[in-house]
């Protein structure tokens, strides 16, 4: 179970954007790797991506949950965005950890009972083994001030991921 060096976790309450933010940091970092064959999972069942695509094409706030492995510099990284179900993040965690080194989730904070287990969790369970990177998702309403936090937040993260990969690799 620890054989990953790296855990990113997205925090943030029900439609603050971290599935539009999951994906807005898969595509860059797919642009990195110049749209390399990799594997995606959306709710919709599997694909594995080998043209340059945007979001299984859809708008935001529509978007499916996802799952993606990209292998940069060969540094394997995975993404899951589905973080409501607490058994879901354990499953992604778990999956994500068992072949990957950096894995990147959400996880979904403060609204519902259903929820607040899956915070409970994550703060007993995942984090005190993991020490995770954390970055909170957005905290405003307005769509449009999601989507400018979402573009920050997202360079944030994927030069988090950058920065973790070069780690990696130098060892």
């Amino acid at each position: 179970m620890l054989n990953m060096k790296t855990l990113i976790a997205t925090k943030g309450k029900a439609n603050s954007g971290k599935t539009t933010l999951m994906w807005t940091v898969y595509e860059r970092l797919v642009s990195m790797i110049n749209n390399k064959p990799h594997k995606v999972w959306t709710a919709q069942g599997y694909n594995e991506i080998d043209t340059p695509h945007s979001r299984v094409y859809k708008a935001s706030g529509l978007l499916d949950d996802f799952s993606a492995l990209l292998n940069i510099n060969g540094v394997k990284i995975y993404i899951a965005s589905a973080g409501d179900v607490d058994r879901y993040l354990n499953h992604y965690i778990d999956k994500g950890t068992s072949f990957a080194d950096i894995v990147l989730i959400t996880v979904r904070i403060r609204t519902r009972s259903r929820i607040i287990k899956v915070e409970e969790f994550y703060e007993t369970k995942i984090k005190p083994v993991y020490s995770p990177i954390e970055f909170i998702s957005c905290k405003y309403q307005d769509p449009l001030k999601i989507s400018e936090q979402n573009d920050q937040l997202a360079d944030e993260i994927v030069s988090t991921i950058m920065k973790e990969v070069q780690k990696i690799t130098n060892l």
